[in-house]
């Protein structure tokens, strides 16, 4: 049957990462604006300035995660308790390590060098106690790095959706609720790290019942965590090479511009942001391991094939996710945080989202070249757009502020395209490309000459306020697929699977037999 197939399957897993990304989404439109009012430009962008080093520091573990995932799925599938084992318990060793650097790491920032991002406006005992929750946080969420691995790791994505669905509304509501209260940045940091000690207890939960030979323990084996550093090495380089073009521009503006300029390139950013984070919760985790396993079996044309359409169908998606948000950019800020983000951000926000639509693009073929064993290759292209970055942000921020980092981030990641045709050409050996692409460009630019014409003129006028352009953007997106598809564009197979999940959702809903 075709819900039986490994498209079918995938798409499945797809949607259950949708799943634990929409509704966050849904509650930051209404808590966000909230929150900068509630907690002002200089405690938002301190808020932002401790995400920015989390997701940094995310980075120390050098490839562990992607190693971990390897390893845990192939020592189940072969039944090895023994390794199984001698990996968990290492694997638990090093991120004691790991967190406790991090932690560290906030602590020496806080108390020594908090002069080097230009606070203005807060206490520096007042900063000291966030950086040192937000150090606390990250030790406590490396210490559970084995434990939210392992259900990814044996596919049961199920069980992740749920439980970081049910972290980010507990994160949502805890935060909305203390600012509502007349609660400061110290307090919201110290309900996330209590929920996330919650969290990391029902991640081991769930692990146990998965494995539940494995027991809460620290070991050193050497050869398991050689094992581990040598696969992780090069996913370790091309990790810290995205988390440097992601977050980097988010480092120099406080150093340059201060954090109330953070904030008001931090938030556009984040907005924009979504257009690769929807499609990399859609083509993300599962990539990895299912690339891993075709080429272990030496299925590679198949995977070149699986690779084309993920590509083809990303770039479908995230052109109406960030068509959409370009269109609406500017009432977005106006409607949801007020006139002074929406003058300061007008520039920066249909950039970015040019930006993140080509990473959303990139996402994919990066897992593909990781699970492939080709993590030199990930490693070099990641860094090459990193570098670029660096290069360009000193003097583009120096003389154009917030607007020249935008502009910098854009102009590092169009070397992508030539990656795009380097894996299909140079790795899979597939011939048309140039073709593949134009067409598949061509469908695109002609969808959204027809969706420009219909919002701009016929739905943008009509959006006066935060409830209707809430409604009207994701119907915008929907409009965009239908035109998609009205135009006869959409590939026969993929509508196929479409409609077959469609039929398992709507039964699965309603408790009827398909």
């Amino acid at each position: 049957m075709l819900k039986d197939t490994l498209a079918y399957q995938s798409f499945k897993n797809a949607s259950y990462g949708a799943l634990s990304f929409g509704v966050p989404i849904l509650l930051s439109i209404v808590i966000t604006p909230i929150f900068v009012r509630r907690l002002g430009l200089t405690d938002y962008g301190i808020y932002l300035l401790t995400n920015t080093l989390l997701g940094v520091l995310a980075l120390s573990d050098l490839g562990l995660i992607a190693a971990l995932t390897k390893y845990i799925s192939q020592y189940h599938a072969q039944e090895d308790l023994a390794a199984l084992k001698k990996l968990s318990y290492s694997a638990n060793s090093l991120y004691l390590v790991v967190g406790f650097v991090g932690f560290l790491t906030f602590f020496i920032l806080g108390k020594f060098f908090l002069s080097l991002f230009h606070i203005t406006g807060a206490s520096q005992t007042h900063i000291l106690i966030v950086f040192l929750l937000a150090g606390g946080y990250f030790f406590v969420n490396s210490a559970n790095s084995l434990y939210t691995t392992i259900p990814q790791a044996l596919q049961r994505f199920d069980i992740t959706a749920r439980i970081n669905l049910i972290q980010a509304i507990a994160f949502s509501l805890a935060g909305l609720g203390l600012v509502l209260f007349g609660f400061k940045l110290k307090a919201i940091m110290a309900a996330n790290l209590l929920i996330l000690v919650c969290i990391t207890f029902v991640y081991y939960h769930f692990s146990k019942k998965l494995l539940p030979d494995l027991r809460l323990r620290l070991a050193w084996d050497k050869w398991e965590i050689k094992k581990m550093y040598t696969y992780g090495f090069f996913a370790a380089i091309g990790n810290l090479a995205t988390g440097a073009l992601n977050q980097l521009d988010r480092l120099i503006i406080p150093i340059f511009l201060g954090p109330v300029q953070l904030s008001y390139y931090g938030l556009p950013g984040n907005v924009a942001q979504k257009v690769s984070m929807v499609t990399s919760s859609l083509a993300g985790v599962w990539i990895l391991p299912l690339a891993s396993s075709l080429h272990g079996t030496g299925e590679t044309d198949r995977l070149a094939q699986i690779h084309r359409k993920v590509i083809r169908n990303v770039s479908i998606l995230a052109a109406a996710i960030a068509l959409s948000i370009i269109f609406f950019g500017q009432k977005i800020l106006l409607f949801w945080v007020g006139s002074d983000f929406a003058q300061n951000g007008r520039i920066v926000l249909p950039i970015l989202t040019a930006t993140y639509f080509i990473l959303a693009i990139f996402s994919p073929t990066y897992h593909v070249l990781l699970g492939m064993g080709r993590e030199k290759y990930a490693a070099g292209w990641t860094l090459l757009l990193a570098a670029l970055n660096l290069i360009l942000l000193f003097p583009l921020v120096k003389f154009y502020g917030i607007n020249g980092a935008a502009w910098a981030f854009l102009l590092s990641v169009l070397p992508v395209y030539y990656v795009l045709y380097w894996i299909e050409k140079k790795v899979f050996g597939l011939n048309s490309v140039f073709k593949f692409y134009f067409v598949l460009y061509s469908k695109l630019l002609l969808t959204s000459g027809v969706f420009y014409a219909l919002v701009n003129y016929v739905i943008i006028p009509r959006v006066n306020n935060l409830v209707v352009l809430v409604i009207a953007g994701p119907l915008c997106v929907l409009l965009f697929l239908g035109l998609y598809k009205l135009f006869g564009f959409v590939e026969d197979e993929d509508w196929q699977l479409f409609m077959l999940f469609a039929r398992q959702v709507k039964a699965k809903i309603l408790g009827s037999p398909l």
